[in-house]
């Protein structure tokens, strides 16, 4: 690594304050992808099957006998391990004094197809409001919550507590929650084990659960 590198993650240049979250569904664009897999090629994901590779199928209820359960579960360990764990650390190792971090989560549903839940992307579609969506007033509300809050943002207003997590949704509701809310609404058991788990492997469980399976057709 050359000198200028060095360091790099740890780094936070002149930035005085961040705003970052992430969507309750953001591996569904791994989707149709996984569920092509069979249970078998899910378990093989995982590599040697050592004592902490059976405890983290066994967290995300990963079951060869259930290919439902394989496919859910290697799904949620996309999601953690590529979105939510990531905002986690970032809103840890950037908040201090002077420096806030302002944290939220995106757990409305998309308005057209709300069985598609919160997926990858629903928050953009919400605050930039660029289509009509008057037919769902509560997704309607919180897109218009949003566009409030990022404008108080950008304007150097405090948009809500850095000591809490601002939720918009689901169900039209939005405001801050605490960490016990917060710990219902994300895996927050899930992430603590995946900060133990050798980070080399897991980097190749996830590789082999995801490369080549991205979709924006999901």
């Amino acid at each position: 690594m050359t000198p200028e590198l060095e360091g790099w993650s740890q780094r936070t240049g002149n930035v005085k304050r961040i705003i970052i979250g992430d969507v309750e569904y953001e591996s569904v664009i791994w989707a149709n992808g996984v569920r092509s897999m069979t249970g078998e090629q899910v378990m093989e994901a995982f590599g040697k099957d050592d004592s902490l590779a059976q405890d983290l199928k066994g967290m995300y209820g990963i079951v060869p006998e259930r290919l439902a359960a394989c496919h859910t579960g290697a799904l949620d360990l996309l999601n953690d391990a590529l979105f939510a764990l990531p905002v986690e650390k970032l809103q840890q190792d950037w908040n201090m004094p002077g420096r806030p971090v302002y944290r939220y989560v995106m757990d409305q549903a998309d308005p057209w197809q709300s069985s598609h839940r919160a997926h990858h992307a629903v928050d953009l579609l919400l605050l930039f409001g660029g289509f009509d969506i008057s037919f769902d007033s509560a997704t309607d509300k919180v897109g218009h919550d949003m566009r409030v809050k990022w404008i108080a943002y950008v304007n150097g207003s405090t948009p809500w507590s850095p000591s809490k997590t601002y939720a918009f949704g689901p169900h039209g509701k939005c405001g801050e929650i605490d960490e016990t809310e917060l710990a219902s609404r994300r895996r927050k058991r899930h992430m603590d084990f995946l900060r133990t788990y050798e980070p080399v492997k897991l980097s190749a469980t996830v590789r082999g659960l995801a490369a080549g399976r991205i979709s924006l057709l999901n």
